[in-house]
């Protein structure tokens, strides 16, 4: 079990730092620099807080039932793959909120499925927490984008 929570420390370490890159992006506007900073400000209190549960006592740990590895390794390698910037270049913007979209989802997904099968209620409502914090990722994404989008639309009108 330390594996997989490990894995998901991992997870949304990568998610924190790859936000943080993207924040970092002066060619963006500072309406999507300012989501990405707060997406990766809360990734890195996910991963706290994992670590936390990390550092408990092992019979709190074990007593969990697992998703299977596969679902979890798929979002690691997502998580991982987007983390690499394609051909050394920049995302655009429109790319970069739609690949963080298609990210948040695989985490929801994971949390989401964890907090049901989670026997101790502390991890289930930790998870629990995170899925919903991840599916308050995704709304601010897909408004972001909207806004993007109109931003855009208005400028080649």
């Amino acid at each position: 079990m330390r594996s997989f929570l490990s894995d998901c420390k991992r997870i949304e370490e990568i998610a924190g730092k790859l936000y943080q890159q993207l924040a970092d992006d002066s060619s963006y506007a500072d309406e999507v620099r300012k989501v990405f900073q707060k997406l990766s400000d809360d990734e890195r209190a996910h991963a706290r807080h994992i670590d936390l549960v990390l550092q408990g006592d092992e019979k709190d740990i074990d007593t969990v039932q697992m998703i299977p590895g596969k679902k979890l390794d798929e979002a690691v390698k997502l998580a991982e793959s987007l983390s690499r910037k394609p051909d050394g270049g920049n995302l655009n913007e429109e790319n970069a909120l739609r690949l963080a979209v298609q990210m948040e989802q695989q985490f929801v997904g994971v949390h989401v499925h964890n907090a049901l099968s989670f026997r101790n209620p502390k991890l289930a409502a930790l998870f629990d927490k995170l899925g919903k914090e991840d599916e308050a990722h995704l709304n601010t994404l897909r408004e972001c984008l909207k806004w993007w989008q109109a931003r855009n639309l208005s400028a080649h009108q």
